[in-house]
């Protein structure tokens, strides 16, 4: 029996679980590692910082979404892979045997600037996203960095929120280094 081990509950490790499914691949043992239990979809966060979508509306549960399709889920963080022995430590210093391995584990931001990990929140990986969005709808005087598409919306869906919900919202602060 071959190991497929999965790493991060992304788009592409979920179609490949669902693909394995269809494909009866018997011969194969699935297992997907992620530090959370659930994956949220990023192309629902601004509906869900504006109230729109709840927080079932935007996430899978991933042990759910395991059992469902014949696949071992292991909520764990994947430390470091060691390619030579074909093995993936995870958090707990466990080894995780595989014959192949799929990583698609996100982003996370780690600024060298000084006094951002104090004062600053990242939506990066994106299971910390619900509570940002819920610290950023009750702070004084929110302030998004960015100037794509995501912050735009992000700032916009966040100022519909709280124009509905906090007495004399004070507004956001979108900065970018461009111009728009």
């Amino acid at each position: 029996m071959k190991n497929l081990v999965l790493v991060g509950g992304g788009h592409a490790n979920l179609s490949i679980i669902k693909k394995q499914k269809k494909e009866s691949h018997r011969d194969k043992n699935f297992t997907l590692i992620s530090p959370d239990p659930y994956q949220y979809y990023s192309g629902m966060f601004s509906g869900f910082a504006e109230g729109i979508y709840s927080l079932n509306d935007i996430r899978i549960d991933l042990q759910s979404f395991c059992n469902a399709h014949g696949v071992t889920f292991v909520c764990d963080t994947a430390e470091r892979i060691e390619s030579e022995k074909k093995q993936l430590i995870l958090s707990n210093n466990e080894p995780l045997a595989y014959d192949a391995l799929s990583v698609n584990a996100g982003s996370y931001v780690q600024d060298p600037v000084p006094g951002v990990s104090e004062h600053a929140l990242s939506l990066k990986p994106n299971f910390l996203f619900p509570e940002v969005v819920d610290q950023l709808r009750y702070s004084e005087k929110p302030v998004i960095v960015g100037g794509g598409a995501a912050a735009v919306e992000l700032a916009f869906s966040l100022t519909a929120w709280r124009d509905k919900n906090v007495p004399g919202n004070k507004g956001i602060s979108l900065v970018t280094r461009g111009k728009f």
